[in-house]
């Protein structure tokens, strides 16, 4: 099976569990009406820009998932 990226890439379940092993997979979330929206980055550096933008929809910041089965899960 495959999964998508937050950047559109399409990857496979070893690469995002690869990716968490060595700790670059990156939960990136930004802002929606009425909530967040959450994807997954395999490359991602640390960010978080909340509060630093002209608007909360500008809003950026990752979080390291908890697990592969967390990040495959949120993988679109």
């Amino acid at each position: 099976m495959e999964y998508l990226t937050i950047a559109g890439d399409t990857v496979t379940y070893a690469q995002i569990k690869a990716a968490c092993d060595i700790g670059t997979a990156r939960l990136v979330h930004t802002r929606t009406d009425g909530g967040t929206r959450t994807g997954l980055s395999l490359d991602m550096p640390d960010t978080d820009t909340r509060g630093e933008c002209f608007s909360v929809w500008e809003e950026v910041w990752t979080t390291v998932p908890r697990s592969a089965a967390q990040a495959r899960q949120l993988a679109n």
